[in-house]
């Protein structure tokens, strides 16, 4: 589950990480596949950490993703992904970029309620 973290923060560009994944093992039928029952995990109270601090209830913001990032030891899965090792320094450099082009992004989007441009942002500073 950990390397579905690490896959998180680098698809979203370092600005959101997926965390604390639990997940139960289960068998599904594949309608794809003519209903054969597969094995697979089912994620369950999934945690988010964002820049913004805005993904609710327990996003850690900023401080979050570089705990996830410090404590993450990419392994198998990893490697399997392709993605590259995570660095303190990558993550803070690209995150400060990627965040205001999600921004400009944001702000170009008025049907997003949710956003708050700058003071989403200074409050995760102040955390």
């Amino acid at each position: 589950m950990d390397a579905f973290g690490h896959f998180s923060l680098t698809w979203t560009k370092n600005t959101i990480v997926l965390a604390d994944l639990q997940s139960t093992s289960t068998f599904v039928k594949t309608p794809l596949a003519g209903g054969i029952q597969r094995s697979c995990d089912v994620l369950f109270d999934v945690m988010s950490h964002s820049l913004a601090g805005s993904t609710g209830v327990g996003d850690h913001g900023r401080d979050g993703i570089m705990h996830f990032v410090q404590s993450h030891k990419c392994q198998t899965f990893c490697d399997g992904l392709g993605l590259e090792p995570l660095s303190e320094d990558d993550i803070e450099e690209t995150a400060l970029t990627n965040y205001e082009d999600y921004n400009e992004d944001v702000e170009d989007n008025p049907e997003n309620e949710d956003y708050n441009g700058e003071e989403d942002y200074e409050e995760a500073e102040e955390e």
